[in-house]
């Protein structure tokens, strides 16, 4: 795993972390977390999580995945 890798992962995971604690919009987690865009946030979070932010944040049984 590369240095940049590692930097989105915990990014990613303290926005999943985020989703679920906080009723902070997807777009300000996603600044939040270091990322510039929402959309290349989303697009982030759907590859890494295989879900969107959205669906993460209502999905019953919410638990942040390590």
């Amino acid at each position: 795993q590369s240095v940049i890798d590692a930097v989105l992962h915990t990014r990613l995971r303290e926005a999943a972390r985020l989703l679920e604690q906080t009723p902070s919009s997807i777009k300000e987690i996603a600044y939040a977390c270091g990322f510039g865009s929402p959309f290349y946030f989303s697009a982030q979070f759907r590859r890494r999580y295989g879900s969107s932010p959205r669906a993460w944040r209502t999905r019953p049984g919410r638990r942040t995945s390590p």
